[in-house]
């Protein structure tokens, strides 16, 4: 029994990790997403050409999102390891509780267990009693 509420508690906290994980990798995203809109709003504008002189721009495909430079990757290396230390942290909290959790539940299961037998105890007592009672 109490292996089986450990394994749950365990199974909520790997779960709200994973959570977290997806979380945090949507905001990175988000983030991305916010800082190239912000570029091709701040570049300045280019004047249209003139009629007599035109351009032929074109891409052959879809374009690709600039590679990270090495300081972003730096950074986001530097941010992935802040949050797994964290996430480290929050497992051995984790683990810690359900530790205490468990040695409460077993606490809470042989006290549960001494009730049972004094109430067992004095059922067998008045069940001789009566035997007893009948008799005489």
């Amino acid at each position: 029994m109490n292996i089986l509420i450990a394994g749950g508690l365990l199974l909520i906290g790997i779960v709200a990790l994973i959570a977290v994980i997806l979380l945090f990798m949507a905001e990175g995203r988000t983030r991305k997403e916010n800082r190239q809109a912000t570029t091709r709003d701040t570049q300045p504008k280019q004047e249209k050409p003139s009629d007599s002189v035109m351009e032929v721009t074109g891409t052959l495909g879809p374009e690709l999102p600039p590679f990270p430079s090495l300081n972003e990757q730096e950074q986001m290396q530097t941010n992935l390891n802040g949050q797994f230390h964290d996430m480290v942290a929050e497992i051995q909290t984790l683990h810690q509780q359900v530790k205490n959790f468990e040695q409460r539940l077993s606490h809470v299961a042989g006290m549960l267990d001494t009730i049972e037998q004094s109430a067992e105890q004095q059922r067998v007592k008045i069940h001789e009693e009566s035997e007893a009672q009948d008799e005489a």
